[in-house]
């Protein structure tokens, strides 16, 4: 007798619904992946860009203040008077002048600080850039200029 092996065939050629589920399922982490690192990607940009767009600003400024100290002894000639005096702990007498741009998102404050007021001519300018809507720092800048020093 003879014994007939039958085989079994088994017709894989179709895709089973746990296979397109699993693979919708990938495809799903890797998609939402991407535009998580595309949206932080674009935020930390438009973060970027207003850094330099505010450092910018203040170094503008900065080389404003520059130019002119040499042809005057007296900066309030050119900043006009200052809308805050205070003094520090160290005995220091600062002036905050503000500046409102109104075609930039930022407003500028120059702080002419004088160490005790020992010399007048050679203060220390910080300027700091901030931000009009939420008032938060963008850019500060800081730098001892002699006025009326020729160059």
């Amino acid at each position: 007798m003879i014994l007939k092996k039958h085989k079994l065939t088994s017709n894989e050629s179709g895709v089973s619904l746990i296979e397109v589920v699993a693979s919708i399922v990938i495809l799903s982490i890797i998609l939402v992946s991407i535009y998580t690192m595309l949206t932080q990607s674009a935020r930390t940009t438009k973060n970027n860009e207003d850094i330099v767009k505010a450092t910018y600003l203040a170094q503008t400024e900065m080389e404003y203040l520059y130019s002119i100290a040499p042809g005057d002894t007296d900066y309030h000639t050119f900043l006009g008077q200052p809308d805050d005096i205070t003094s520090n702990v160290n005995g220091d007498q600062i002036e905050v002048f503000k500046k409102n741009n109104s075609s930039t998102s930022e407003y500028i404050e120059i702080l002419v600080i004088k160490k005790n007021n020992i010399d007048i001519t050679l203060p220390i300018i910080k300027i700091c850039v901030y931000d009009k809507e939420g008032g938060t720092l963008k850019a500060q800048m800081q730098n001892i200029i002699d006025w009326g020093a020729p160059r």
